[in-house]
Order: structure tokens, then sequence, then C-alpha cells
């Protein structure tokens, strides 16, 4: 097992031949409507090496499970995604588990279906302090709510 130091090396093998591990953050595309804080799925594959995502959907099985947060925008249609590890992002509820929540952004809670609305739960991850998010995806769960 390796463990990350910040600079990508594994900081458990031997200190002559450091290993490379793969990176935390991604650069990707994405739709102008993608705003920092929303959770992504890959939409395809990469295109000249820039990885494809969309915000999911919690009331969509086809945007789901989640795999990514966005955790900076470089343009309107430019992100920087974490796949795991702890992601810096401003106010969060310390010792709270976040979910998936209606909106695609991470939430404090799972979702909590209104009227006729259903949803996937998917948990992201603790917050080990108010900017730090302990991301550790949880398999997909069935949807929550009533039944249309």
């Amino acid at each position: 097992m390796a463990f990350r130091d910040g600079k990508n090396t594994c900081v458990l093998c031997d200190q002559s031949s450091p290993t490379p591990v793969f990176p935390t953050t991604l650069e990707a595309d994405c739709p102008a409507y993608v705003e920092v804080r929303h959770v992504v799925y890959f939409t395809g594959d990469p295109v000249f090496g820039i990885f494809q995502v969309d915000k999911v959907d919690v009331a969509l099985l086809s945007t789901m499970p989640g795999k990514a947060i966005v955790v900076a925008k470089s343009s309107s249609t430019r992100c920087t995604i974490q796949l795991d590890g702890v992601a810096t992002i401003p106010g969060l509820v310390s010792n709270t588990l976040y979910f998936i929540g209606f909106d695609s952004k991470i939430a404090p809670g799972p979702p909590q279906p209104t009227g006729t609305a259903r949803a996937w739960t998917q948990e992201v991850g603790w917050a080990i302090s108010p900017s730090q998010l302990f991301i550790r995806w949880s398999s997909l769960r069935g949807r929550r709510g009533p039944l249309a």
C-alpha cells in the first residue's frame, strides 16, 4: 500500500527509488454549468488527453455513480477534478459525512426526496476539518423516496 506525500511518490518504498503513484487530480473538459463542488462522472474517452466529464444527477442512474469532485475551474469549460485523497473545499462541517445532493454538489447528508422525487444515494467522504474533505466513495445505494 502506498501513501501520498503531496509529491505523488510512494512514501513506503525504498528511499533510493521512489515509486510514482497515480495523481489524485486531473484536468478535464466540462460543460459551462458545472461548478466547483459538483460531483462528476466520466462521459467518454479522453480527447487529446483531456478527460470528459459532466455533473451527476442523483435521480438518473445513467449518470451515477459519482467518480470525482470539481475542485477548481480555469475557464468556463476546463476544470480540475479530484478522485481521491484529501480535497480542499471551504465551508464544510467538521466530522460530517458528505453525500451527493440533489443539486449534484456535495452535501452534509443524503438527498431528501420530496413529492414524487426519488434519488440514488452515494457517500463522498468525511469532512476532517472545515476546509478538508477526505474523499472515500461508497458503493451506489438504492433509490430513496416515494414511488412515482
